[in-house]
């Protein structure tokens, strides 16, 4: 480790998701730090899956190193992703990282927890767990126990092996502090620059909703993820069920799962919802901000969420959002319920739909709740996210 903070740092950066910029995720904002460390003059090594490495990456000359280690199961990126190929990729590739020199590491996520345990070197140097997921907090979405527990002391290990765990909100890194018995810090993820860019290209024309005017107005609701179990979308359609004005819900999203699709799809059906919910699949950016801004309502169906930000993306198309009451979900940190967001039971669906509807009648509590939103998600840049990050770093050097 050098004996003192230098403008440019050497940093390695383990992430096994490493995706071209342009969807919301946790690869996506891997790949937006390692470029915005670039830019600020950091030399950096990539430590990823071989198969996302390799997509449209922009050159940096000398500033970027990339480590790629082939996987088996790459299209699967979570706990049952072959994380056993990739420590191995790590392990062979000993020499490499070791040449590297670095100031300082970067970690995401648990992938690669059994080969830092190996790497006995790297308890000399400060460690960053950045935690962009935390599986542990949600037992509840995994297939087995054993599955879940496997996960845990993964994370836990790594956790205890940093020198300080960041995660993206103030509930999540309690529960690390709380359980991990580690020094934790929080750090808001950015929202894509191209998403800012054309989001805010044109005058905000968000009409207010009044449902006193509801005979005129059709309710436009949004909902934006993937496809599968853990999202509990049903739960969006269950509360459709109970609305007694006159709206239209589209489901942006890949079908990841077809069964589970397969299962929405009836159970819209079995409650004569067939014309009024359309799955509208996966879209690219620029077809989802044309929806947002069409759109008066984002609900957010699941109850964990590391942060989300599709909701922050939302709230910067100026949609009225709508959460669980949960703290899972991350954004709850920045969206405060009737002050910039409307926060619902949604396994209490009935009750729900009453307190939505009281909501949507009241204009000017809208128009707040939009504006105090939209303001929040300004701030959310990826040059704020790295500024924190290093002045983080230079604190432990």
């Amino acid at each position: 480790m050098k004996n003192k903070i230098s403008i440019s740092m050497r940093i390695i950066y383990f992430t096994f998701e490493f995706l071209e910029p342009i969807f919301s995720g946790n690869g996506t904002v891997s790949r937006l730090q390692v470029f915005e460390l670039i830019k600020q003059g950091h030399e950096l090594l990539v430590v990823c899956a071989q198969e996302q490495a390799t997509k449209k990456l922009p050159i940096f000359s000398e500033k970027l190193s990339i480590v790629a280690i082939p996987v088996h199961s790459q299209k699967t990126l979570g706990f049952s992703s072959d994380y056993h190929s990739y420590c191995t990729g790590i392990l062979a590739n000993q020499s490499t990282i070791n040449n590297f020199d670095p100031d300082c590491i970067l970690v995401v996520d648990w992938h690669c927890s059994e080969a830092l345990q190996k790497l006995n070197w790297i308890t000399n140097i400060p460690l960053i767990y950045q935690f962009f997921r935390c599986f542990s907090r949600a037992p509840e979405f995994f297939d087995s126990d054993q599955d879940f527990q496997i996960i845990y002391e993964f994370e836990k290990k790594i956790a205890q092996m940093a020198t300080v765990c960041i995660f993206l909100s103030k509930d999540a890194a309690y529960w690390a502090s709380s359980h991990f018995k580690v020094p934790t810090q929080v750090i808001y993820p950015p929202i894509l620059p191209n998403f800012i860019e054309n989001a805010t290209i044109h005058p905000p024309s968000r009409k207010i909703l009044s449902l006193a005017n509801s005979k005129q107005k059709k309710v436009e609701f949004i909902v934006i993820c993937r496809l599968s179990p853990e999202k509990e979308i049903e739960r969006v359609i269950n509360l459709c069920r109970y609305f007694t004005f006159s709206f239209h819900l589209n489901i942006y999203g890949e079908p990841v799962d077809l069964e589970y699709t397969s299962r929405l799809r009836r159970y819209a059906s079995d409650y004569n919802l067939n014309f009024k919910i359309t799955f509208q699949g996966r879209k690219n950016p620029q077809e989802l901000i044309v929806a947002l801004n069409q759109s008066d309502v984002y609900l957010h169906p699941s109850s964990y969420e590391p942060f989300g930000l599709t909701i922050m993306e939302a709230a910067l198309c100026r949609c009225f959002v709508v959460l669980d009451d949960t703290p899972k979900i991350g954004a709850g940190d920045l969206l405060i319920h009737e002050e910039s967001c409307l926060k619902l039971n949604l396994n209490n669906p009935e009750q729900s739909a009453t307190v939505l509807t009281k909501f949507l009648s009241d204009p000017k509590l809208l128009s707040e709740c939009s504006n105090n939103a939209y303001q929040k998600s300004l701030n959310l840049s990826v040059e704020k996210n790295i500024h924190t990050l290093i002045q983080i770093f230079e604190s432990l050097l």
